[in-house]
């Protein structure tokens, strides 16, 4: 089933607001109303696919800004005062080290996973 028109405003308020009874407010319906479309299956994927297109667009933004976050990382390593040089030189080796580590561990699940699923079969 199709949602309808005010179900379909309501999944945006309903995915920014505080509470349940904030997105019935903002959304002009009552919480009972609210809380039935919410046991409906078609209510539930329509709010689970606009939190993951929420999520996307914040992970999108995010990546924009740890670029020029780098960049000006990259900027720092060649102020004139030594103290914010070698701050800026230890967050990034900082960084990646931690990259490292995270890229360590990541190979040692894919062999457990590899381990794991031919014990299965």
């Amino acid at each position: 089933m199709a949602l309808n028109q005010r179900q379909l405003r309501t999944v945006p308020l309903f995915i920014q607001a505080d509470s349940i009874e904030d997105a019935a407010r903002q959304a002009g319906i009552s919480k009972n109303t609210l809380h039935r479309w919410l046991n409906q299956e078609e209510f539930q994927k329509a709010i689970s696919e606009a939190r993951r297109r929420l999520l996307d667009k914040a992970l999108h933004r995010l990546s924009n800004i740890c670029l020029k976050a780098v960049n000006t990382l990259g900027r720092l390593l060649t102020a004139e005062s030594e103290a914010v040089a070698r701050a800026a030189a230890n967050d990034i080796l900082g960084h990646a080290l931690k990259q490292r580590e995270i890229l360590d561990i990541e190979e040692r699940l894919k062999v457990l996973e590899k381990i794991v699923l031919e014990r299965k079969t």
